[in-house]
C-alpha cells in the first residue's frame, strides 16, 4: 500500500506536514515544515519512523551543541521557542508573532550570540520585548517578571492622566482602585481618562 496518506498538520519530532508533493515507487512524499522555520520534502514513512526528524537542522545542532554544552537548559529552550513562534506557521503562537511581522534579528539566529547578549534567565523571569510591536533584538529585549510582561502586553488598556500614560495595572497600584472598576468605568460608564481615577465614594458619603 502506498504511504502517501498523511494529514495536513500531522506532527512528528520537529516536522509538521504541510502538503502532499508526489508518489515515488509507492512511497508518499510530503512537504514538511520544521520547527526551526525550514522545510523539507520527505517520505511519510521515514518521518513517522524517526529516520527523518528535521530539515537537517537537528544534525547541525548536534555538532554545535557539543561545543556550548547548553542543550536542554532553560536558556536554550527560550531561544528555540523564540525562533519557532517567529518562523514556524505550525506553532500555535505564530499568529501573534511571525504572523504580525515580528522577527528575530540576524545576530540572534545563532544561539551563541543570543546567549552572549542575554545570559541565563534570572529566576522567575522570562524574555520580554520592550516594544511589543518590535523585533527580538538586543536593544528591544529584557528579562521581565510576569507582572511586568502583563503590563507590557499589546492588549493592556492604558489611560493618560495629567500627561502620564500608564496601564490600568499601574494606575490601580497608584490609586488603589481595582483594575476591574477602572475597566468598568472605561467600557460601561464611559468615563474620560481624567475621570477614571475619581476616588471611590464609601457608603454613607
Amino acid at each position: 500500500m502506498a504511504t502517501r496518506y498523511c494529514t495536513v498538520g500531522e506532527r512528528n519530532s520537529r516536522l509538521t506536514a504541510v502538503s502532499f508533493v508526489e508518489t515515488r515507487r509507492r512511497r508518499g512524499f510530503w512537504l514538511w515544515s520544521c520547527d526551526c522555520g525550514g522545510t523539507i520534502v520527505a517520505n511519510v514513512a521515514d518521518v513517522r519512523g524517526g529516520n527523518t526528524k528535521s530539515c537537517g537542522c537537528l544534525r547541525k545542532e548536534s555538532c554545535h551543541n557539543r561545543a556550548h554544552g547548553l542543550t536542554g537548559t532553560k536558556i536554550y529552550s527560550v531561544w528555540k521557542s523564540m525562533l519557532a513562534r517567529c518562523r514556524n506557521k505550525a506553532v500555535d503562537s505564530y499568529p501573534n508573532y511571525g504572523g504580525r511581522g515580528i522577527k528575530v534579528c540576524e545576530r540572534w539566529q545563532v544561539f551563541d550570540n543570543f546567549f552572549a547578549d542575554v545570559g541565563h534567565a534570572p529566576l522567575g523571569m522570562s524574555l520580554d520585548r520592550i516594544d511589543n510591536n518590535g523585533n527580538y533584538d538586543p536593544e528591544n529585549c529584557r528579562w521581565a517578571t510576569q507582572t511586568e510582561q502583563c503590563r507590557n502586553t499589546r492588549r493592556s488598556a492604558t489611560a493618560t492622566v495629567n500627561g502620564q500614560t500608564k496601564t490600568f495595572a499601574e494606575w490601580s497600584e497608584i490609586s488603589g482602585i481595582s483594575r476591574g472598576l477602572l475597566s468598568t468605568r472605561r467600557r460601561i460608564l464611559k468615563y474620560s481618562d481624567a475621570e477614571l481615577l475619581r476616588p471611590v465614594k464609601k457608603r454613607g458619603q
